[in-house]
């Protein structure tokens, strides 16, 4: 009934605002913060990675477990599977899998699956969740894991992380920022572990920019809007058609995009409860800045679903994105020979020194007999070694969650030199929420934020508080039944 009824009321926003913007009108294509991600200068020949502070873990167990008091030998032989979402990487995954089959000294050993995708993989765990044949150990965000279930299935990793015997030393977790710890703590309670990090950022095209008459990258509102507005001005003048109404910030209707603003204008979520509110001084202040660009012509959409052509050929002068479009971005680069010079920027905020959604990968583990779930723990470990981590950075294009990789990644950094341009920024940021119900109710946030560019002005409000009514009935569900 809840399921029913909040799925109904999306529906609602969705059509009730789809009235006010007219038939034919187009669509557009719990975290207080932390300061920085602050990592090892780049590596060069003798420089070694500077440790970041110590996180702050998960207060160990007065008393330790008895599932954790298990003879080594028991170990040998077991099997776990492995269910990981990358397609073409598959082969990679698998022969990055054997190297801890064949080199593992408990004799475990792991079976790897992959879905198409991480809307697959839910559908696949949701199958395996149902027919009780769930993967020991599955890599996803720890939102999806909790979609999945609710405080029975998913293992507590904060033991085993603590653990005197089995855990992680201190000099292991020295260089484990508390940034990405915090993409799995609920309350006390570690969901999985993180083991790859994502952050939303703008891309910047700094040459244009330093035509444009703009020496320094924006940090500020004000800054930002100058230069996009500045760039969309040199297109309108620029004799061809075609490009009137580009250069600002390109637009996607992507739910990091508007966390993005919604937490450089200050806003926040409670780490107490899974209610998102955006009704507030900061939601309404970031909604009303996007809104002021797109009505000014500042910020735009295009026919093509992805910003990279755009980005490489000045049709924009900056656009949100993740790590995962870095590569495609390049590739668009070479192909329209472009010799621009870009960077990788935090969102700007008020005091200049910029805000940073972050996302990731964790290795979620499921609840079984005490052996299998060390075995399970124990090649987790293994995938957060440095040599390790190095290899799925190159492999999937994410940070590591272990900057103690850093040093191993020194040609990977050459070869993709914008990648760690926010390693020397010192943002806020903030965690990705892991509740429940935060996969449905970004589609709420997606659809409100893109709707509410195309509305007048006196409207934002009514969008903002249809929203939050929409997120209230949604933290109420169920998502375990």
């Amino acid at each position: 009934m809840f399921m029913r009824n909040a799925l109904k009321r999306l529906l609602l926003l969705t059509l009730g605002l789809s009235l006010l913007l007219g038939a034919c009108m187009p669509l557009l294509p719990t975290n207080a913060p932390t300061q920085g991600l602050t990592e090892p200068p780049k590596p060069t020949a003798t420089a070694q990675a500077t440790p970041t502070p110590t996180p702050v873990l998960p207060t160990p167990t007065p008393t330790r477990p008895l599932y954790m008091d298990i003879d080594p030998a028991s170990l040998k032989g077991i099997q776990i599977s492995l269910l990981h979402p990358w397609v073409a990487e598959a082969e990679q995954m698998q022969t990055l899998v054997q190297q801890f089959n064949q080199s593992n000294t408990w004799g475990i050993q792991v079976e790897v699956a992959y879905t198409g995708g991480m809307d697959a993989m839910l559908d696949i765990a949701q199958t395996q969740l149902v027919e009780h044949e769930l993967a020991e150990v599955m890599l996803m965000p720890p939102y999806m894991a909790e979609r999945l279930d609710g405080d029975y299935l998913w293992l507590d990793l904060a033991a085993y992380v603590n653990d005197e015997l089995w855990g992680l030393t201190l000099d292991e977790t020295v260089d484990i920022p508390e940034d990405i710890l915090k993409l799995n703590q609920s309350g006390d309670n570690l969901v999985g572990i993180s083991i790859l990090a994502s952050p939303f950022m703008l891309f910047y095209n700094h040459t244009w920019a330093e035509e444009l008459g703009f020496t320094s990258a924006p940090t500020t509102f004000t800054a930002f809007s100058e230069q996009l507005c500045a760039a969309a001005a040199y297109n309108l003048q620029d004799g061809t058609p075609e490009t009137n109404g580009t250069g600002g910030l390109w637009l996607d209707n992507r739910a990091q995009a508007a966390l993005s603003w919604y937490h450089a204008f200050g806003g926040s979520h409670s780490d107490q409860t899974n209610l998102f509110e955006f009704n507030n001084d900061a939601g309404q202040a970031s909604f009303e800045y996007v809104k002021t660009l797109y009505d000014s012509n500042c910020a735009w959409t295009g026919r093509q679903p992805t910003p990279y052509e755009y980005f490489a050929t000045r049709l924009t002068l900056a656009y949100g994105g993740n790590l995962q479009d870095l590569v495609l971005q390049e590739e668009a680069q070479q192909r329209a020979e472009s010799t621009d010079e870009w960077l990788m920027l935090p969102y700007p905020s008020a005091d200049g020194s910029g805000t940073l959604v972050l996302d990731g990968i964790s290795a979620i583990i499921t609840v079984d007999e005490p052996e299998t779930q060390l075995a399970t723990w124990l090649f987790t470990k293994w995938l957060l070694s440095p040599v390790v981590q190095a290899q799925l950075v190159e492999l999937t294009g994410y940070w590591p969650a272990n900057l103690a990789a850093l040093p191993e990644l020194a040609a990977y950094r050459q070869a993709h030199p914008q990648w760690d341009d926010l390693f020397e920024a010192e943002p806020a940021v903030y965690a990705v929420p892991n509740a429940a119900h935060w996969n449905i109710a970004r589609m709420v946030l997606e659809d409100a934020f893109s709707r509410s560019l195309l509305l007048d002005a006196e409207m934002l409000l009514t969008v903002l508080e249809m929203m939050d009514e929409t997120l209230l009935e949604l933290s109420q569900m169920s998502f375990h039944d």
